[in-house]
């Protein structure tokens, strides 16, 4: 039987794992070679490229992925992740969103795309994309968490208008709170929008239940005591 180009990704999977770089590499370009018009193995080394931070080569990689199959939504958001990491917020934008059209039902999408403006502050636009998300897909809890966190940084802003997102997020992490109810982070965060809103007593109570899970943790403490003294 002839050599199949699955197998070779398989043993570079295998040699990643074990940190044997070049072995790897190896396997993933026998790969390419053996099957050179399937976009999923130039993907598999732009992943490889990507979480070794090698972010130039990891682009050069998801572009002749898309070059042999430019429809595919997955290995769009690869490109915008790489980018994204590399500073080309311009093209990380265009990319992300090139990804949500190709597949414009999968939340994940709408998820990335407002992890990306949330982290370069932009949490109007964020919030949008996590509300996106969260339209898609109800049963992932940390879309309603990523929301929360928008509207609760909406509220810290100075901006008029957004004085009263403290209050929206507690409903979005209430629902993620629902699904994993023993997070610590949903927990924590449910108490800092609750002590953000100056209402103590509520804030104390999710920090304890935090504590119940991570007893001692200092952070969650002093959270508590500030609560306390509210």
């Amino acid at each position: 039987m002839a050599p199949v180009a699955v197998y070779y990704e398989n043993l570079g999977l295998t040699y990643e794992a074990m940190g044997e770089e070049a072995e790897a590499t190896a396997a993933y370009e026998k790969a390419m070679e053996l099957e050179p018009d399937n976009g999923q193995y130039p993907n598999r080394m732009g992943v490889f490229h990507f979480a070794n931070n090698r972010n130039e080569e990891a682009i050069r990689f998801y572009e002749k992925a898309l070059d042999l199959d430019p429809e595919n939504a997955v290995y769009q958001n690869n490109l915008a992740l790489a980018l994204e990491s590399l500073g080309q917020m311009e093209l990380a934008e265009q990319a992300y969103k090139k990804a949500m059209a190709l597949d414009p039902l999968n939340a994940t999408y709408p998820n990335f795309l407002g992890g990306m403006y949330f982290r370069a502050l932009r949490y109007e636009e964020a919030a949008t994309c996590f509300e996106k998300a969260v339209e898609l897909d109800q049963s992932l809890a940390y879309y309603f968490e990523n929301l929360g966190l928008a509207n609760e940084m909406l509220g810290k802003t100075n901006a008029a208008e957004y004085q009263g997102r403290y209050a929206d997020s507690i409903p979005y992490y209430q629902l993620a709170l629902e699904k994993e109810p023993d997070s610590v982070i949903y927990l924590t965060n449910m108490g800092l929008a609750y002590l953000n809103l100056e209402e103590g007593e509520k804030a104390a109570g999710y920090f304890e239940k935090a504590l119940h899970y991570q007893p001692k943790d200092p952070q969650l403490e002093e959270y508590l005591e500030l609560a306390r003294k509210g």
